[in-house]
């Protein structure tokens, strides 16, 4: 957030950004629950989480030139940003024709939990329950982890390994010509955070994004969390209603 405030300037001209956008990843470092998967009850009031993340959130819309800018997910390809948040194949889609200015560094992370990063994601693989050949897909899923063809999934780009291997991790993109020479232990230097209970269905109607825009617009964090858990609780009342 320093360097975000130090390198957010207008020059000759042209206004730069220092952070491209604030991400839920942040949030994801404490891998919260935002309601309760049994009864349904709004938990984002209850939970510390949803507080330090929305202060962050507010902390960096007051920097000036911030909140004026349309669209912030493109300075940082329009080179007019300093840093951005993105996930393992983010450099694939955001260095251009010109890669070499660009590195990696870990993610940021909170001071109380120094060495903790976001919950790691993959892409999963589902065998659907009317297929016909539920056997043969389930062989196909076991050739898929089979140390061999996950390795060049791997070192490929193709996938962030989906398994707890911290070897198998520090061989992604290791083929990739973009990547050659980047700081690649960026992505496996911080522990994965895990979720802190059963995943909860109803946290679908709690819209994080919809309390992000009107912290953006200036409502203080207390008036945007307590607005968000009154509008996600008559969601998911209405939504037990008719399940």
């Amino acid at each position: 957030m320093d360097l975000a405030r130090k390198m957010t300037k207008e020059q000759d001209g042209t206004q730069y950004i220092g952070l491209a956008g604030m991400s839920s990843f942040a949030l994801n470092q404490f891998a919260p629950t935002a309601t309760d998967p049994d009864t349904g009850e709004v938990l984002i009031n209850k939970n510390d989480a949803y507080k330090k993340y929305f202060d962050l959130i507010e902390e960096f819309y007051n920097i000036p030139g911030i909140k004026e800018e349309e669209d912030l997910a493109n300075t940082f390809p329009e080179k007019r940003a300093a840093m951005t948040i993105a996930t393992n194949t983010g450099l694939t889609w955001l260095a251009g024709d010109d890669p070499k200015p660009i590195d990696l560094v870990p993610f940021p992370v909170w001071a109380d939990q120094p060495t903790i990063g976001p919950i790691a994601g993959t892409t999963p693989m589902i065998i659907t329950n009317y297929s016909e050949n539920k056997e043969m897909a389930l062989e196909v899923i076991k050739a898929y982890f089979t140390p061999n063809i996950l390795l060049s999934q791997v070192r490929s780009g193709g996938t962030v390994p989906p398994v707890a291997d911290p070897e198998l991790h520090k061989q992604y993109a290791a083929e990739v010509e973009i990547y050659k020479g980047k700081n690649l232990d960026a992505y496996y230097v911080l522990e994965r955070e895990t979720p802190e209970g059963r995943v909860s269905r109803w946290d679908d109607y709690v819209d994080l994004v919809s309390a992000e825009e009107a912290i953006k617009e200036g409502e203080d964090v207390v008036t945007a969390l307590r607005k968000l858990e009154e509008e996600s609780v008559s969601k998911i009342k209405e939504a037990m209603a008719t399940n």
